[in-house]
């Protein structure tokens, strides 16, 4: 998965199996192809079709530099972020709840 993405960030599109984490990464048909596994033939279907046509490699080229965005620290460290206000607002007690006084 590193290498794709490693690829993906510098622009170029990627030919991969549907196996793992790589689904995950590579948009198929957008940031690069995706062939069934154990199907030679099928990767070689596609690194001949990505080889012969250099604006399809430009056009997923591009896509892929702006989508390996998703996969950045910032991100990460802000999709992290609003699950943790999403869960501390879910634990607040509502405002139709009482909470019981000390006093008696």
């Amino acid at each position: 998965g590193l290498v794709a993405l490693e690829a993906l960030a510098l622009g170029v599109p990627v030919v991969a199996s549907r196996v793992g984490g790589l689904p995950d990464i590579v948009v198929d048909g957008v940031t690069g192809i995706l062939v069934e596994p154990a199907r030679p033939d099928a990767l070689a279907g596609a690194l001949v079709r990505l080889l012969g046509d250099p604006a399809l490699r430009r056009e997923m080229g591009s896509a892929a530099k702006l989508d390996v965005q998703r996969f950045s620290l910032d991100a990460y460290s802000g999709r992290l972020s609003e699950i943790y206000w999403e869960l501390a607002a879910d634990s607040r007690p509502d405002s139709t709840s009482r909470i019981p006084s000390a006093d008696p």
